[in-house]
């Protein structure tokens, strides 16, 4: 049997308009979404459970800040070629995302963690 955990998962993955962004700071190396693919180009992230999906919700928009920033310092990791003004419109602008409330673990092995930052 498998085993839930308790957190919501939060799938993040870039839109156009971040592609845009990377091409602009980038114009030597162009990157398309077409040629991006489907597969490992989408975070996903551990998030508290919560009751509703729109505490999640509420969760996320008070908490979106270091998950933008994540995903910004993936494609470029000078702060300074950054959006200067780095709200939740342009989270919803640069990134899809949708939560995901049943989190199953279907392996045996011990989870680990390690700190990126």
């Amino acid at each position: 049997m498998f085993e839930t955990v308790n957190r919501n998962a939060l799938i993040v993955q870039p839109k156009q308009a971040l592609w845009d962004w990377v091409n602009d700071i980038f114009p030597e190396d162009p990157i398309s979404s077409e040629i991006i693919g489907k597969h490992d180009e989408a975070n996903v992230y551990l998030i508290p459970e919560m009751d509703s999906i729109e505490e999640s919700l509420q969760y996320l928009k008070n908490n979106y800040e270091p998950i933008l920033e994540e995903n910004l310092f993936g494609w470029c990791e000078d702060d300074e070629l950054w959006p200067k003004n780095r709200n939740w419109k342009l989270f919803e602008e640069y990134l899809d995302y949708s939560i995901q409330s049943v989190v199953m673990d279907i392996d045996k092995s011990r989870l680990e963690k390690e700190d990126l930052w």
